[in-house]
């Protein structure tokens, strides 16, 4: 039954996009935005200095466009939606679904990251590897198959972030200020958009301390360099304790909040 669920909001966000192809063809061209100035943010910076490397200038490209991409389409809609259905009153309705309310929050996620990443991201991945020339024999098979195990635990982490934040409409009226803070620090901390390299060893301990670089900075540096199994298994467990300590936060938040769901009616 969950299978068929999953399969089915899957395929509904595929239709939607689908449907209409005038605003699917711009979302793409709009996705490319970023990636150019990423472009021309590196390569500016390696035609004038060495220090920015370990990595090379194709592998710097490579990492700024996947960032770019997985900051895009991993992006949830939790947030606004919880807000919408506390302040609606629709929420009483989703105790009485026989689906957990998460489960399927997560399932419709699901649904539009891969649409994003399969519609939007891979067309413009292939754009970018023809214009800008990009070599991608440097990663492996088994390099790709950690990134992609990295980068579900990642989507995990940060959807569960998004829940919690959701949640916190149970208490404060307007939940704007607080998506922009989120979102403005996942983009920071990340290391979507800047790699965590660049920065300091004392910040990188610091943003290490936190579950935001293993959402995309961590799985995609994996990606793109020679792959160490010890930091591999070192993430991956880091991974599982923040998805663990947050899915709990979450459930404790998601216990008191519903409890504040008054239902009225005769």
């Amino acid at each position: 039954m969950l299978i068929r669920l999953l399969a089915k909001t899957i395929q509904i966000e595929f239709l939607t996009v689908l449907r209409y192809r005038v605003n699917y063809f711009f979302s793409v061209i709009t996705f490319l935005f970023p990636i150019l100035a990423s472009y021309c943010l590196w390569t500016n910076l390696y035609s004038q200095a060495n220090e920015y490397q370990p990595y090379s200038i194709n592998n710097m490209l490579l990492y700024s466009i996947i960032g770019v991409g997985m900051n895009y389409c991993l992006r949830s809609g939790v947030v606004i939606t919880l807000e919408q259905m506390v302040k609606s009153g629709n929420i009483s309705l989703e105790l009485t679904r026989p689906v957990s309310f998460q489960l399927r929050l997560l399932y419709k996620d699901i649904g539009v990251s891969i649409t994003n990443l399969t519609l939007r991201f891979c067309p413009a991945l292939i754009l970018c590897l023809i214009i800008f020339k990009l070599n991608l024999s440097q990663i492996s098979i088994y390099g790709f198959l950690c990134f992609l195990l990295l980068i579900t635990f990642g989507f995990l982490i940060l959807f569960l972030i998004d829940f919690i934040c959701g949640l916190l409409s149970f208490w404060v009226n307007q939940l704007w200020g607080i998506n922009f803070i989120k979102n403005q620090t996942i983009t920071l901390l990340s290391g979507a958009l800047i790699p965590l390299w660049i920065l300091p060893e004392g910040l990188k301990v610091i943003f290490k301390a936190t579950p935001f670089p293993f959402i995309f900075g961590i799985p995609i540096e994996i990606l793109i360099s020679n792959v160490d199994k010890n930091i591999v298994l070192s993430s991956l467990i880091t991974q599982f304790f923040w998805i663990i300590f947050l899915f709990i936060l979450g459930r404790v938040l998601w216990h008191f909040g519903s409890r504040r769901i008054y239902v009225q009616g005769g």
